[in-house]
């Protein structure tokens, strides 16, 4: 089955073999399909690096990028500000070592179906951890689309309207979050985010690992998520008393596991 969802993938130069393993994916489900260069870090010149990156916003609001996720987060911008350019309503966007399942085409036009592309939406289409069960919506006699109950990281398959891509190139440039800050992009009001249960894109196993991920700062996003947890459990224990406001929205939390 295929679909009328045009699809981006970003790639390095050198990444010949990812390339062709995609795109072979690709052809196999009948997606178009559009390969966007990445933008690797650690080769941006200081001045460039200057310009793109916003290091004192970054430092202050969230934490310092590395040049791996400075590179990472240019690539994402660049194929919103393509869809802008070609006033596509809607896109798939994936990096280089996407595994895609056979559901894919089906889910994309399942998602054309309800979402409009007015609409400020990221619809994740990989693996979650935890969502609220009470917000599931069928998508179709397979899937649910669902709202995200915990830290989200990854952004190697997604869907995304003219909307959202145009309010990440808007607020997220020059750059001072990492591409797959999706908790941030949501509490700062930029997007709304939801994700496809059973997840339908899944990751490659590659000897040489995510190139597009090898740079992230996984401690800093350990930090990240433990700031997060911290705040939590201040409110649960601050506000213990109020149940009906605080503890209720957090009943009814499903857990996803990962099957591939």
């Amino acid at each position: 089955m295929s679909s009328r969802v045009p699809t981006f993938f970003i790639n390095l130069e050198h990444d010949v073999g990812r390339r062709k393993a995609l795109e072979d994916q690709l052809d196999t489900l009948g997606l178009p399909h559009t390969r966007f260069p990445g933008v690797y870090g650690k080769a941006l010149p200081a001045e460039a690096l200057a310009r793109h990156y916003n290091h004192t916003r970054a430092v202050a609001e969230s934490r310092e990028l590395t040049v791996g996720e400075v590179g990472c987060a240019l690539s994402h911008l660049g194929v919103y500000r393509a869809m802008l350019e070609q006033d596509l309503p809607y896109a798939l966007i994936l990096e280089d070592d996407a595994k895609l399942g056979p559901d894919v085409p089906a889910v994309l036009d399942a998602l054309v179906q309800q979402v409009s592309p007015d609409e400020p939406v990221v619809t994740l289409l990989t693996h979650i951890n935890r969502y609220y069960k009470r917000s599931a919506k069928p998508l179709d006699p397979s899937h649910s689309v669902v709202k995200l109950a915990n830290y989200q990281w990854l952004a190697h398959g997604y869907f995304v309207t003219r909307a959202a891509a145009k309010r990440m190139v808007e607020q997220l440039y020059p750059v001072w979050l990492a591409a797959d800050y999706w908790h941030k992009f949501e509490r700062e009001g930029i997007v709304q985010m939801r994700a496809v249960v059973p997840y339908v894109i899944s990751v490659q196993d590659f000897d040489t690992g995510s190139n597009l991920e090898a740079d992230r700062a996984i401690k800093s996003r350990q930090a990240d998520e433990e700031r997060w947890l911290s705040h939590r459990l201040h409110l649960i224990f601050v506000h213990k008393f109020l149940y009906q406001i605080f503890v209720r929205p957090f009943r009814g939390i499903a857990k996803q596991k990962r099957t591939w």
